[in-house]
């Protein structure tokens, strides 16, 4: 089984958006991830949250806003 650090494993981070109206929205919720023993560190959302993002957005913001709860 993969090793993942604690503090990987109990991070949950909430995904969201600038709307058209420029208020901060919820779309979802994700996970951080460490492949093996590579530095990097990724984000895993479903493909939902991602298309909400996509949708209801500022149509010249592509940016996905991210908060982290420590």
């Amino acid at each position: 089984m993969p090793y993942f650090p604690d503090e990987l494993r109990k991070s949950v981070i909430f995904l969201g958006y600038m709307s058209q109206s420029g208020k901060e929205e919820f779309a979802g919720s994700g996970f951080l991830v460490r492949l093996g023993h590579e530095d990097s560190t990724y984000v895993v959302t479903a493909a939902h949250v991602i298309d909400k993002i996509k949708e209801k957005s500022r149509s010249n913001d592509l940016h996905v806003r991210m908060r982290v709860n420590l």
